[in-house]
């Protein structure tokens, strides 16, 4: 069905909406805090995933997925920055780097072979045990990171319009590219 295609992009739509705001977030909030909460909700909604009943609960639980990997994306590198010494830094830039592309390779083909003897639930339902050791590992072993951002505050405004804007954009790429009629 044609209609499937926004189950994935629906991710991709929040993680590009929401990617910059939930930086500033991380600013001033804690990386650390971010990341936790973004680990969370990714884990709650691949719950949801797996126990939707219809296309909608699937879309709706897709896009808590993809506000959950935003906040983990967005403070990322800013983690990897305070773990690592500035001597080493590089290396663990590449590190990071390796895993998140080596994730990105493997998943497909970890998807195939779930899919070859199991239902489609299991490709969300893999990862909530593994949400939960990384929330339990992040939480034992990130750096606690004081916010030094003093005086400044969220500007909402300013995260609702580039949020506006760069998933207006997505969403007309998106419609174009499907010659779906707006």
């Amino acid at each position: 069905d044609s209609q499937t295609v926004w189950i994935v992009t629906i991710y991709q739509l929040m993680i590009t909406m929401l990617i910059l705001p939930l930086s500033s977030v991380g600013d001033l909030f804690s990386y650390r805090r971010t990341f936790l909460t973004g680990v969370v909700v990714f884990t709650l909604g691949s719950i949801m995933c797996a126990s939707s009943p219809n296309f909608v609960a699937i879309l709706v639980a897709r896009a808590i997925q993809g506000i959950g990997a935003a906040c983990v994306m967005s403070v990322n590198i800013a983690l990897t920055r305070l773990i690592y010494p500035p001597k080493v830094l590089g290396r663990g830039l590449a590190l990071n780097g390796m895993v998140v592309a080596s994730a990105t390779a493997a998943g497909p083909t970890l998807a195939g072979a779930i899919l070859s003897v199991a239902s489609w639930h299991w490709l969300f339902a893999v990862n909530i045990p593994i949400g939960i050791v990384a929330f339990v590992f992040s939480y034992r072993f990130l750096p606690k990171n004081p916010v030094r951002v003093v005086g400044r505050r969220l500007d909402w405004r300013d995260c609702v319009l580039n949020a506006l804007t760069f998933g207006l954009l997505i969403f007309s790429i998106e419609a174009f590219s499907h010659d779906v009629a707006m």
